[in-house]
C-alpha cells in the first residue's frame, strides 16, 4: 500500500476490510511504522461477513480479532458458519 502511494501508481487504494483487523493500519502507514496492511488468511468467501463482525466489535468496544493469526480466523469462521455471533456487550445507547 504504502509503496504505491509513492510510487504514484495508483490513484487511491481501499483500505475499509484491511481497518476492520487492524484499526490503526492508515496512521501506521502514513507514519512509516507499516507499509501495508497484514496477511487475511480468512476464506475469500467469507471476508465480508468477518469484515462485518469486526466493525461490531469496534462499535461495541470489544476485541477486533486478528485475521493473520490462525487461532482467529478460525473462530470467526466459525462464528459465520455456525451463525453464533458475539453478543453485543449491551444495549445500544440512544441517540
Amino acid at each position: 500500500m504504502a509503496k504505491a502511494i509513492r510510487e504514484k501508481s495508483c490513484d487511491i487504494i481501499g483500505v475499509a476490510r484491511p481497518v476492520t483487523q487492524h484499526p490503526r493500519l492508515p496512521a501506521q502507514i502514513v507514519s512509516g511504522e507499516l507499509e501495508g496492511a497484514i496477511d487475511n488468511k480468512v476464506n475469500p468467501q467469507l471476508q465480508t461477513p468477518a469484515s462485518v463482525l469486526q466493525i461490531h466489535a469496534l462499535g461495541e468496544g470489544r476485541p477486533v480479532l486478528r485475521f493473520d493469526r490462525d487461532e482467529d480466523v478460525a473462530e470467526v469462521e466459525r462464528q459465520i458458519t455456525k451463525g453464533d455471533p458475539p453478543k453485543p456487550a449491551g444495549p445500544y445507547p440512544a441517540m
